[in-house]
């Protein structure tokens, strides 16, 4: 008698572990063997493990909203292009209508951040016009920095010490009215020191 109530008590013991176990996603007939031959202890430890199924239902739940948002991420991607490719369009028919070209202007104004986020190099120096001055009887000197960005008005003694010190050399773009186009710094030096 005493056999048989205690072979009652483990197989109670294995059928609460596999019901508690089938609630939590997991193995019912495994769980059932635990629980019959671990008792106490197979109730305690599927009662530690974690739910299988609220986890299941947050994994499901986290690829939904991913797939959710790379679709919103593609929309707006498309929509940024499309709005990109019309401004474009826009402004190559603007600089038709203006016979010029806006984009080498903004390359040379933008300075070295925008050269290096755009990969484009810098315009050559006789590409664009020199620079607009008040007035033509200033003794002024305008120079091209080693990131190629226009620096000035400096006089011909603060041009002469900056290619002193190495700041410049004989190859640095310089421009002074009444010059139609920059030069190099080495054609112009007796020009400088005649200052």
């Amino acid at each position: 008698m005493e056999v048989l109530f205690t072979i009652v008590i483990y197989v109670v013991f294995g059928v609460i572990c596999a019901l508690i176990a089938q609630s939590k996603g997991r193995s019912g007939i495994g769980w059932f063997f635990i629980g019959f031959f671990a008792a106490c202890i197979g109730i305690i430890i599927i009662l530690v493990l974690p739910n299988l199924k609220e986890e299941q239902a947050k994994h499901q739940q986290l690829q939904r909203e991913n797939r959710r948002l790379r679709e919103k991420v593609r929309k707006e991607r498309q929509t940024a292009d499309r709005r990109h490719a019309q401004t474009q369009q826009r402004l190559g028919v603007h600089d038709q209508s203006l016979d010029m070209d806006t984009s080498r202007q903004l390359e040379s104004q933008a300075g070295q951040e925008f050269l290096a986020t755009s990969g484009k190099p810098p315009p050559p120096p006789g590409s664009r016009p020199p620079p607009k001055r008040n007035t033509p009887e200033e003794k002024v000197w305008f120079y091209e920095d080693q990131g190629s960005l226009e620096q000035g008005p400096v006089s011909g003694r603060q041009l002469a010490l900056l290619l002193k010190n190495n700041e410049i050399n004989p190859a640095t773009q310089v421009w002074r009215d009444p010059w139609p186009q920059w030069r190099a710094l080495g054609e112009v030096e007796g020009e400088l020191n005649n200052e």
